[in-house]
């Protein structure tokens, strides 16, 4: 590859350890420290990339004789090795027998030779995603309960989850010992458990998720049974309860009375007054009158107001009004009359 008389000898390309860039700016600081001539320099650079490199694939014969020419086409050449590295590091996961410490060095370097143009911090946060996500799912899920925003965070869970493992594997299919009793196991029916200092008679306490005596809703072992079966009914019967209440307290001014309604009588009309525009319907009175019936005929009758004018009217709309004299009625809609003779 070279004689003796060559004051450096050149050191053969590692791809596992070294970029393609690097190399190449340390062959030409070689060649320039032995003087070498152009086309010397490209077969030794040939050698020196060792024996089955696909790094040649892409250049040309002619590009070979020339090392300008070589190096140039290299370096042009590097970015469909670059896709292929990328996708090994996809894919990388950690061996069995690899230790933690080992898999991130492997992991960096080949973020190296992927993103070597990339900044530092940068690359750190490449190796730490795929160290993390190349690891095996139980060692991953422990690493990621970490939140491990550096590498060597996440290097030191991995490592302990490796010492805990053997501990875990050791102990399992062994039955788990209870330091206390299950929460929701039965009690007898004379149980009384104590608490800060007080002893509770559990036979009195009556369970408001199933209605059952014997323990709490916190205890309850009906958890199958659905809070609305035992609230329905208490619900229903309380706006049943509701309902007859709001109709005894109806405004009483809205009910017909049970009088029935005959000739010569005078009644009240229940019908809305009529409002100006921009005024309110609560604010008028809702019986109009009084009125005097001129016949009554089964549900109908006919009544007349002070000028004479007759209309017919369900009975169930009409009362029967204590003023014996219309035009009195009439006055005291309007206001009560003032004394004769009275004043100041």
């Amino acid at each position: 590859m070279a004689n003796a008389r060559d004051l450096v000898r050149p050191e053969t390309f590692k791809a596992e350890s070294q970029t393609l860039d690097d190399y190449l700016d340390y062959f030409e600081s070689v060649v320039g420290v032995n003087e070498w001539a152009d086309a010397k320099a490209a077969g030794v650079l040939i050698c020196c990339l060792g024996v089955g490199s696909r790094l040649l694939d892409d250049v040309g014969a002619a590009d070979r004789g020339s090392f300008a020419t070589l190096k140039a086409s290299l370096r042009n050449s590097k970015a469909p090795h670059r896709l292929v590295e990328a996708g090994e590091l996809k894919f990388m996961r950690k061996g069995a027998s690899e230790t933690p410490q080992d898999f991130r060095s492997r992991v960096a370097r080949k973020v190296d030779v992927c993103y070597g143009d990339f900044a530092a911090s940068k690359k750190k946060v490449l190796v730490l995603d795929n160290f993390v996500y190349g690891l095996p799912m139980e060692m991953r899920n422990a690493v990621l309960l970490h939140h491990p925003s550096k590498i060597e965070d996440a290097v030191t869970a991995a490592m302990m989850f490796d010492t805990i493992r053997p501990f875990n594997a050791s102990n399992k299919g062994k039955p788990k010992v209870l330091s206390e009793p299950v929460k929701n196991a039965p009690f007898k029916a004379n149980d009384s458990r104590e608490s800060g200092g007080n002893v509770t008679n559990w036979n009195t306490v009556t369970c408001y998720k199933c209605q059952e005596r014997g323990h709490k809703a916190s205890e309850c072992r009906n958890k199958r049974r659905s809070h609305v079966s035992v609230i329905r009914p208490v619900a229903r019967e309380n706006i049943k309860k509701s309902q007859e209440k709001s109709k005894k307290n109806y405004d009483k001014a809205y009910h017909v009375e049970a009088t029935p309604v005959t000739e010569k009588n005078f009644v009240m009309w229940l019908r809305p007054a009529p409002v100006a525009r921009g005024g309110s319907q609560k604010l008028k009175p809702p019986f109009q009158g009084p009125y005097l019936v001129e016949s009554v005929s089964d549900k109908t009758a006919r009544i007349s107001d002070q000028t004479g004018r007759c209309q017919s009217v369900n009975v169930d709309q009409l009362k029967i009004t204590k003023v014996d004299d219309p035009h009195l009625g009439v006055l005291r809609k309007r206001g009560r009359p003032r004394k004769s003779g009275g004043g100041m």
